[in-house]
Order: structure tokens, then C-alpha cells, then sequence
């Protein structure tokens, strides 16, 4: 079927745009690109490859197109075509490299992926990553230096107890403050600091991606040692104590993902509506608690006083980002989220987990897998469809309806 449309956007494209110069051309794929119309910027893109073949940015601009359809494989026919006109085209090096590591060729994946911040010549001057094996870091002083968003820094912070094992003295991390008094617990970190502190000049510094290569991980060698997040123990008898009289099968959920998020279009979109979790609620036997922070709590005031979801007033303030989270999850029977920082927390507890993914999903949790080799107690639940979250929740609701059948037996 992928084939099919890749073969009939070179078709149409070829006969419809034929009388269309290269420069108008890219300003309608744009326009399309603004829209969210992938299926109308596909054969744009593809008549502009085949007008100029030799045009870097335009094998470039077919194959993004193509993965953002969630076309992997055939994205990187394209993008290795703009990497071979130019050898320092950063994003189609790094587009390459998240296509193959979504069809789980880390082998040849993860060396592209060093290009995320430009250029490696770059990177390896201020970080000398290229030199760097697991046994760089014995008897020495480690900083991880955090990246992207607050579950790309939690995914890879398993990393830091395999530095242990190597030899590692300490490990300092570099994470945003909001993630301090959670990483404070891990007895294998041995000291946080924010971005911008400075730390002695004799570190081996390593941004915490860049650990999938140098440990030469593959899919089926990623450490999953479980639990890696740990919990306040005051915090756990007090949620124990808040929630031991709720007898139902417990689901915690979150369904709102960065608000950058909202921008992207169908095949990526990660949020989704609140109300997609109503059904959750209405089933017997189950109570449906919020774990919903940041600008997915506004969707609940549209409940006003019926509210189908149990809502926690003072979740994470008093005591800190995720320090209530992370107890009440323990409590908890089952996590269900969008694609978010959440499922990650959920994951690294060892806690049961369900993540709903986009059509095009993010690289990390591979193609057409129902687990994730990252997270042992995780399941997968996909769109079928682009845009599609009624199919993803019918089957979550079945899904969920056995687990309480189950519990009940």
C-alpha cells in the first residue's frame, strides 16, 4: 500500500505539475506543508525531485514529507539521495537517522543521530564523543547532559547505572529543575544541577543520547533494568493511605502532550481529547483518576461539578514536579497516556502502562510493535488511521474490560 501511494504521487505528479516551474512548485508544497495536507504535498515534492534530481533540498524536502506520513523506509531512499549531493546536509543526515532507528537499525541509526545538533565535526571538538568507549568512563567523574523534553532525559537515564558498572565515579546530570527532586532519589545519581551550573573542568561530559552509541546498543541490548525511578517513601504511605478505601480497578490518565504538539498534523499529532477517556469511566468496577498537569488541566473545567474523573487538587505543588505523581502511580492499577513525559515516568517505576501512539509515531517505540524493549511493563496501543483516537480508545476500552474481568475472577 506504501508503495502504491509513493508510486501514484510520482504518476500525478509528473502529469499534472509538468507545465509548473521548480520555485512555484515548492511554494504550493509549503503551503500544503502549513495546511497539514501531506497527501497534497506528496506529489509536489515528488515532481520537484524529479525537475531538479540533482537539488539536495529537494530529495530532502520528498523525504521529509514522506516521514512525516510515517513512510520510513521509504523515506530513506530519499534522504540518502540528498546526503550523497551534499555529505553535510544536517537534517536529512538526522531525518535518516530517526527513520532508521524506527525500524530498529540502531547499528546503522545511531551514529546519524549524533547529527541532532549540526554538525558532528562540531560536536565532536566540544564533546569528543567519536573517542569515547564504555570503558572512557572508568574511575572518572561523568556529567549526562540532558536533552529535548523531560522523557528523552528519563529514557536514557538508565544509562547512568551502566556507567556504574563500567567504573564510573560520579554521575552528575544536567536536567531541568522541574526534574530534580524526582532524579534525587536515584541512589546511582550522585549530584543534579540545573542548566547553565558549572561543574569541574575534569568531567567527561556526554549529552545522554549520544550513551545509545557509544554502549553500541541495539533493539534487543537496550538495559532494562527496573525499576531506575524510585519513589518518595513518606509520599507512598500517604497516598496509600488516600487511596486504599477506592476498591475499583485503577486507571491514572493523561492525554495532553506538549503544546507544540497541537501544531503537528494528523499522522503526528500525540494529544488528544479528554473525552476520549469518558467510556474508561462508565465502565463498572474502574475509577478513572487525572494525572493531567500543565495546559491539559483546563480541559477539565468544562465538567464543572460532573466530572466523570477523580481530579487531585494540589497534585505536585506542595511537594514537588511528579513527587506526588510517581507515589500515586504505584497506587495505581494501570497508567493509560498520550505519548508524554508520563508514560516514561510509568515505564522507568516498572508500572503496568498502556501509551497510545500516533500514526506516525516518534522512533522510539519502533513500527507495528504492541511492547517496547524500552519499558518491559509498557503496551502499545496504535492508530490505524491518521487522526483516528476512536478505534485506538474502543480497543483500550476491550482491553481494559478484560483486565477488570480478570481482577474480578
Amino acid at each position: 500500500m506504501k508503495y502504491v501511494l509513493i508510486l501514484c504521487a510520482l504518476f500525478i505528479a509528473n502529469n499534472v505539475y509538468t507545465l509548473a516551474d521548480t520555485q512555484t512548485l515548492l511554494e504550493q508544497g509549503k503551503r500544503q506543508l502549513q495546511l497539514s495536507d501531506l497527501e497534497s504535498a506528496l506529489p509536489l515534492f515528488a515532481h520537484i525531485v524529479s525537475l531538479s534530481p540533482q537539488s539536495a533540498q529537494s530529495n530532502y524536502n520528498l523525504a521529509y514529507v514522506l516521514f512525516q506520513l510515517g513512510l520510513y523506509k521509504e523515506s530513506i531512499h530519499w534522504y540518502k539521495e540528498a546526503m550523497q549531493i551534499n555529505p553535510h546536509h544536517e537534517m536529512a543526515i538526522f531525518g535518516c537517522a530517526k527513520a532508521l532507528m524506527a525500524l530498529g537499525d540502531y547499528k546503522r541509526g545511531l551514529p546519524l543521530f549524533e547529527w541532532r545538533f549540526g554538525s558532528v565535526a562540531n560536536i565532536h571538538k566540544k564533546y569528543n564523543l567519536f573517542n569515547l568507549t564504555p570503558h572512557s568512563f572508568k574511575n572518572k567523574d561523568v556529567l549526562l547532559i540532558g536533552e529535548m523534553g523531560f522523557g528523552d532525559t528519563l529514557q536514557c537515564l538508565r544509562y547512568a547505572l551502566e556507567l556504574k558498572k563500567v567504573g564510573a565515579n560520579n554521575i552528575i546530570v544536567q536536567a531541568p529543575k522541574t526534574l530534580h527532586q524526582l532524579l534525587r532519589l536515584c541512589p546511582y545519581v550522585d549530584r543534579i544541577i540545573a542548566p547553565g551550573d558549572t561543574v569541574d573542568t575534569h568531567v567527561v561530559a556526554v549529552p545522554i543520547f549520544s550513551l545509545m552509541r557509544i554502549f553500541d546498543t541495539t533493539v534487543e541490548t537496550i538495559p532494562a533494568p527496573m525499576p531506575y525511578l524510585y519513589s518518595d517513601s513518606s509520599l507512598d504511605a500517604y497516598w496509600h493511605e488516600q487511596l486504599k478505601g477506592d476498591t475499583n480497578f485503577k486507571i491514572g490518565i493523561t492525554w495532553f502532550s506538549w503544546s507544540i504538539n497541537l501544531s503537528k498534523h494528523k499522522y503526528m499529532r500525540r494529544s488528544f481529547s479528554i473525552e476520549q477517556f469518558e467510556a474508561l469511566a462508565k465502565i463498572p468496577g474502574v475509577s478513572v483518576y487525572s494525572l493531567q498537569k500543565a495546559d491539559g488541566e483546563k480541559c477539565l473545567e468544562k465538567y464543572n461539578d460532573n466530572c466523570p474523573f477523580i481530579v487531585f487538587d494540589d497534585l505536585d505543588e506542595s511537594h514537588g514536579p511528579f513527587m506526588d505523581t510517581v507515589s500515586i502511580m504505584k497506587e495505581m492499577d494501570l497508567i493509560i497516556s498520550a505519548d508524554t513525559s508520563i508514560v516514561h515516568v510509568a515505564g522507568a517505576l516498572n508500572v503496568p502502562v498502556w501509551t497510545l501512539l500516533p500514526y506516525a509515531a516518534d522512533w522510539r517505540w519502533l513500527q507495528h510493535r504492541i511492547d517496547s524493549p524500552w519499558y518491559p511493563t509498557m503496551r502499545l496501543f496504535r492508530q490505524k488511521e491518521p487522526g483516528n483516537w476512536q478505534h485506538v480508545m474502543d480497543e483500550v476500552v476491550d482491553s481494559v474490560k478484560l483486565c477488570v474481568f480478570d481482577c474480578s475472577e
